[in-house]
């Protein structure tokens, strides 16, 4: 009798950790956006119902998600380059995520002025600018796992020794 048992293919510590960070951002992102909303007009920042409130939520995670995922090349690599490349990622996610969620709460508008009210947040309440960079930076962290699996795969154990 012939078997056809699928082997279960797991994530590894480092793929598992790469989803956590950008969960992570995502549900921070969410945060920051339903914040970022009445940073523009605060007095009609109220949503009429929890739908309003639910799409920006959606919005503000799903524009972060997206931003970091095209830009996690940026994240996890070692030592001080390593940073320098993150510093750059962080600037290219908080300035890319605003516009895809302004993109998604207003379409025309919410695109030129998500990047400004992602801003005036940010200098208003220095405790979610605390917060955004800390993730992104945690993001990187998480993602340093990630760069030393795919370096056990594709490069040589004599190759790495000689690079150390």
């Amino acid at each position: 009798m012939i078997r056809t048992d699928r082997a279960r293919i797991r994530p590894t510590r480092g793929e598992r950790l790469r989803i956590l960070a950008l969960v992570l951002a995502a549900l921070v992102g969410a945060v920051l956006c339903l914040a970022s909303v009445g940073a523009l007009d605060p007095g009609r920042a109220g949503p009429a119902g929890p739908g309003p409130a639910l799409w920006r939520l959606m919005a503000g995670a799903l524009g972060t998600f997206v931003a970091l995922r095209f830009n996690l090349g940026r994240f996890g690599w070692p030592r001080l380059r390593g940073w320098a490349r993150m510093a750059g990622g962080v600037l290219l996610v908080t300035l890319f995520a605003p516009v895809v969620a302004g993109t998604l709460v207003l379409p025309l508008y919410g695109t030129m002025f998500g990047p400004l009210a992602l801003v005036l947040t940010l200098i208003r309440r220095p405790a979610l600018a605390l917060l955004w960079f800390g993730v992104l930076v945690a993001a990187h962290l998480l993602l340093q796992d990630y760069r030393r699996e795919r370096d056990t795969i594709f490069f040589a154990p004599a190759a790495r020794a000689g690079r150390r």
